[in-house]
C-alpha cells in the first residue's frame, strides 16, 4: 500500500518528541494514554497528514528500502492534460546518490522520469515532483524533498522584462500619439489665424 502504519515503537518516539511536527502539515500526534487506542488514533492522523499532500506526491513505499510511490494525479504540460494513475519507482540504481523524479508528456501519456542530480533536470517540458537522497542503498521520508510547489510558485525574470518592455512600449506609443495631437492642434490654430487675417 502507499501509506503504511506506524509501529508502536515509532508512535512512542513521536509522542516523546515534543518538538515533532509532521513535515507536510505540521500536525502533532496525540499524547499517549492507553494502548492500542493510541496506536489506532495516531495511525489515522498519520494517514490524514500524508494523504493531505495531494496529487502526484512522492512517498516512500513499503515494498522495500529503495522504492518510492508516486500518488495518482492530474497535471497540464504545454496545454496537454495528463492523468497519472499512480505507481512505484525503483531507485536501487541510485544508491549513495540523489535521484530526481519528474512527470512528462510521452505522446499524451503521463510518464514518470528519473535521473541523477549530476545530470540535472531534463531540458524538455516536465514538472518536478521530488528529489530523493539514498545512502547505503536506502532512504527515509526525511530524505525526500518535495519539488512540486516550485512549479506553481514561479516567475521568470524574462517574463518581468517582457512586461516592462510592454509597459515602456505602451508609454512610448502614448507619447507619440500625444505629440501628433499637439501638432494637429497647432495646425488648426494656425489655420484659424490665417483665416482671420484674410477676412
Amino acid at each position: 500500500m502507499a501509506v503504511k502504519d506506524l509501529t508502536p515503537t515509532q508512535i512512542l518516539a513521536l509522542i516523546n518528541n515534543e518538538d515533532y511536527r509532521h513535515p507536510l502539515t505540521g500536525t502533532r500526534p496525540i499524547t499517549a494514554k492507553t494502548q492500542p487506542f493510541d496506536d489506532e488514533v495516531n495511525n489515522r492522523i498519520n494517514h490524514l497528514a500524508q494523504a493531505s499532500a495531494g496529487f502526484l506526491q512522492v512517498r516512500k513505499d513499503d515494498a522495500d528500502d529503495v522504492t518510492v510511490r508516486v500518488m495518482a494525479g492530474r497535471c497540464d504540460i504545454n496545454g496537454q492534460v495528463l492523468v497519472y494513475a499512480g505507481g512505484t519507482v525503483d531507485l536501487s540504481s541510485y544508491s549513495n546518490d540523489t535521484a530526481y523524479i519528474w512527470i512528462y508528456d510521452n505522446a499524451t501519456v503521463a510518464t514518470i522520469g528519473v535521473g541523477s542530480d549530476a545530470d540535472g533536470w531534463p531540458s524538455t517540458a516536465h514538472i518536478k515532483l521530488a528529489e530523493v537522497t539514498l545512502s547505503a542503498g536506502q532512504f527515509s521520508e526525511d530524505n525526500i524533498v518535495d519539488r512540486r510547489s516550485e512549479c506553481m510558485l514561479v516567475m521568470r525574470q524574462a517574463e518581468a522584462v517582457d512586461a516592462l518592455n510592454l509597459t515602456a512600449s505602451a508609454s512610448y506609443q502614448q507619447t507619440q500619439i500625444q505629440t501628433l495631437m499637439d501638432k494637429v492642434d497647432e495646425l488648426i490654430a494656425a489655420a484659424k489665424d490665417s483665416k482671420q487675417m484674410n477676412s
